[in-house]
């Protein structure tokens, strides 16, 4: 999760897709600004996991809560969203 942040957060959009399994990355708040505060997983079975990712960015702090599961290269992105979580 930390390199996938770090190179939204460098305006490496297309590094970032590779740790996704399918889509596009959808943080458009990222940005050289952004700083992560701390990030948490945990382990939900078969190999998955839950991730949570505190961030600070200049619009405003996000809770990014990712979803990863094995793939072909190791553990790859399933499914994530953001909710902002104060100014």
């Amino acid at each position: 999760m930390r390199a996938y942040l770090t190179d939204l957060s460098r305006g490496n959009t297309s590094g970032a897709s590779g740790y996704l399994s399918t889509g596009s990355p959808s943080e458009p708040f990222m940005d050289s600004s952004a700083k992560i505060q701390s990030i948490h997983a945990d382990a939900t079975g078969r190999g998955t996991y839950k991730v949570g990712a505190d961030v600070q960015t200049a619009t405003g702090e996000y809770y990014i809560t990712f979803t990863l599961a094995p793939g072909p290269g190791g553990l790859q992105i399933q499914d994530h969203f953001a909710i902002k979580t104060g100014p």
